[in-house]
């Protein structure tokens, strides 16, 4: 499993006496996992979890959080929080959109000229940063 406050990966278990011949990995829900070594490999019977929502959402202590809503959203969203320094929103391929410094503890953000799709809201504050997703969806 990841741990982003060490920033290592640890290892959740073996594979057992067998050895693979390639790599594998493998999604279910929103984790994922991944056996790396190979039978040349000293790591051969390695097996590894990532889990997303632990990096994106350990970073800010509860009670410094913000909304987001509607979402999904067509034409524009509100966000909600109290210690917003900045606003970043992009893409899944890490093209910028918006960025933003200084917003009030509420605000609309328009997003009409956005295509359907899943875009990351990072938000930072004195405390820390904290990335939620935002799906556009117009029908």
């Amino acid at each position: 499993m990841y741990n982003p406050s060490t920033d290592l990966w640890i290892q959740m278990a073996n594979f057992g006496p067998g050895r693979r011949r390639q790599a594998v990995a493998m999604t279910i829900g929103y984790n994922g996992y991944a056996g790396l070594g190979t039978s040349n490999s000293p790591y051969f019977n390695d097996f590894w979890e990532y889990n997303p929502e632990i990096v994106t959402k350990t970073s800010i202590p509860a009670g410094d959080n913000f909304s987001v809503f509607p979402n999904p959203a067509s034409n524009y969203f509100i966000i909600e929080g109290s210690m917003i320094e900045e606003i970043e929103i992009s893409d899944v391929y890490g093209n910028l959109y918006f960025n933003r410094k200084n917003l009030s503890n509420s605000s609309s953000i328009n997003i009409q000229e956005y295509a359907n799709g899943i875009y990351l809201i990072k938000v930072k504050s004195k405390v820390g940063v904290m990335t939620k997703k935002l799906i556009v969806n117009r029908e």
